[in-house]
């Protein structure tokens, strides 16, 4: 195991709901505000963020979460929800206020 057992992905990412399905089976959970994703993809359930972000968030050992949070008025909510969680963030939008709070940030293209 990769010293994680429940693994929460906030906003739905084809590319990373295959690959930690892949690497984390049943102990993923994914969260989307968009009604067009909810249901399930890959092989995996999508959950309504606004009704289940919190459940999830508590159930959950680390988070990798879209950084349209920012844009989308949620970042808050979720820092306060994963005080005590490991939270990684995707995607461009995050950029520039990762580096400024300081928060972790994924991106495979950046040094």
């Amino acid at each position: 195991m990769l010293g994680y057992d429940r693994v929460a992905l906030l906003g739905f990412q084809p590319a990373f709901v295959r690959k930690l399905h892949e690497t984390f089976g049943d102990r993923l959970r994914v969260t989307d505000l968009n009604p067009g994703n909810k249901g399930k993809k890959y092989g995996v359930d999508v959950f309504d963020a606004k009704k289940c972000n919190k459940k999830i968030i508590q159930n959950s050992d680390v988070l990798v979460v879209t950084g349209s949070t920012v844009a989308n008025g949620t970042f808050e909510d979720i820092m306060a929800m994963a005080s005590d969680k490991r939270v990684i963030f995707y995607g461009t939008t995050i950029a520039g206020l990762a580096a400024l709070m300081g928060v972790e940030r994924f991106c495979p293209l950046s040094e």
